[in-house]
């Protein structure tokens, strides 16, 4: 059963993604998805990143900070500015 909600948590993380990414984003699909992929256990600096990105650029900064605070807890400042944080755009 582990693998089964392992698979779903990257299936919603990567459609999380996608809906953000996309030329005309979808920032509350980003934001659903990338809930229930941390619903579902995937609870990488990565997913926080990417759903703060989403809640930010859709205009919703506060629900952002909790995001974002999470990564800086998680990541050394090193990793951080080498790997998330280029992807802010």
């Amino acid at each position: 059963m582990k693998m089964k909600t392992e698979n779903n948590a990257e299936h919603y993380y990567q459609r999380g993604v996608d809906y953000r990414r996309r030329k005309h984003a979808d920032y509350k699909r980003s934001i659903l998805n990338l809930t229930r992929a941390l619903e579902a256990g995937l609870r990488t600096p990565e997913c926080y990143w990417e759903r703060g990105v989403a809640y930010l650029h859709s205009g919703n900064p506060a629900q952002a900070l909790p995001d974002f605070n999470y990564v800086i807890k998680m990541l050394p400042d090193d990793r951080f500015r080498n790997s998330l944080y280029p992807k802010i755009a």
